[in-house]
This record gives structure tokens, sequence and C-alpha cells, in this order.
């Protein structure tokens, strides 16, 4: 397991790299299984053409595999709740994955999401945190996530709704931001208050696969003065509450 550095974002070889490709060949099946096809990336980009309400099926099922669920709850992901000050820690949402391409979206918000705080959509603790994980190598050119270090000092900022996803009002320069490219096992980690924003994948035949976790400390004061609010995920209000 690699070293967690709390001071920097990107905790290298989290996971074994044998363990993320095992996962990400269950997904692929699933795809496989419903269009009774050999999936590959260039497989994925025909089948969302063709049929996107497949496609979107099929990313639904994923992430209700028990290996991804495993993954959410392993060693590595509670020592990392642990060391990052989570006394109790307690899942805020499912697991998520993400396809972020031009060609497997309907919409822009779909794989490009300009400056937010997940905080907005997860109403968590203040000392929550999400683990965005690639199931691929992730280089410049496929978009990594870009953040702006220690912007979670800043407290929860107003976000607006574009379209369906809460985004900041004021959208911060460029020049803020710091792009991680990441290996598979690699893991990415920051506050629920940091700000970031997606990479854009550059490519037209890449597909940037990534899961997405997130977590919050059950024995925060905090969280518990406000009644553990539901999130836009599990059926509560969403942004409008923390206005």
């Amino acid at each position: 397991m690699g070293k967690m550095e709390l001071n920097q974002p990107v905790v290298k070889q989290l996971f074994p790299k044998s363990l993320i490709a095992s996962i990400l060949g269950e997904i692929i099946d699933v795809f496989g299984c419903y269009t009774g096809q050999v999936m590959n990336e260039k497989a994925l980009i025909g089948l969302f053409a063709d049929d996107p309400d497949g496609f979107i099926a099929c990313a639904c099922m994923c992430q209700k595999l028990l290996s991804i669920w495993r993954l959410s709850v392993s060693d590595a992901m509670c020592s990392a709740c642990n060391d990052r000050g989570i006394r109790l820690p307690a899942v805020n949402t499912k697991p998520i994955i993400a396809f972020s391409s031009r060609h497997t979206a309907r919409s822009d918000e779909n794989w490009i999401i300009p400056a937010h705080q997940d905080w907005a959509s997860n109403l968590g603790s203040l000392r929550g945190f999400t683990c965005w994980l690639p199931l691929v190598d992730v280089p410049h050119e496929l978009g990594p996530i870009e953040i702006i270090p220690g912007s979670e000092s800043r407290g929860f900022l107003p976000h607006v709704m574009y379209n369906r996803i809460p985004i900041l009002c004021d959208q911060p320069s460029d020049d803020q931001y710091t792009a991680y490219p990441v290996e598979v096992g690699d893991a990415i980690f920051f506050n629920t208050l940091t700000i970031h924003r997606s990479g854009i994948n550059m490519t037209d035949d890449r597909i940037r696969i990534s899961l997405h976790f997130r977590y919050d400390d059950a024995l925060d004061p905090e969280l518990a003065a406000r009644k553990y609010p539901k999130n836009r995920t599990d059926g509560g209000p969403g942004m409008e509450q923390t206005r």
C-alpha cells in the first residue's frame, strides 16, 4: 500500500495494479454481456453512439459490483479515513463510476464539470473527503482531475445549478489549478470543500474511466447538529439546503 502523505492529494499505488485491472475487467464484462460482443474502448464508444440508454444501464449495473463495494470498504480505504482524522468512517454516497469522453456523454455536464465543491451535493461532514480512483492511466491528454490546493480553507462558497449539477457561482481563474496525472493503482484524496473541476479529455478514442468514493465522519458534532442530512443522491434536497 502506498504511503499516505496528507499534504499531497495523490497516494501512489494505494491499490495493486492487478486488483484495479481485475475490476476494470469485470466492468468490461458487464458491457460484453449486454452486447454479446468482446468489448474495448472503441466498442464502448460505438455502443454509446448506437444505444446510449443501454450504455447507461450497463454503467449503472457496474456501480453495483461487489468488487467495487469491497474496494470502498477495504483496509486501505479505512486506513485513509483514519489517517485523515475520521474517527468513525461512514459512506456518504454509493460508489460512482464515470466514463469521461465527449463520445460517451449526452451533454457537457456529463463529462466536463466546472469548478465546484463536492459538499454542495453531499451535505456531509466537514471532515469528509472524496477519493478519486482511476481505472486507467490518466496522463495529461486524458484530462486528469484539476484541484486548487488548500482551497478547502475558504469554507463553503455559493453555488448555482449547472443543469443538474451544482457549480461555483464565481469560477476561479485557470492559473489557480493543479492537474494531477495518475497511474492505475494511484488514488487522489481531497476534502469535500476543496475546489476542483474535471480535466478535459483531449483524445478522440480514449475514455477516462474512474471511480469516486465519498466518506463522512459519523462522530462529527457539526454533522450531528444538522441531523445527518440527506444529500442529493439519497433523496435529500441537495444544494438548496446549504444556502
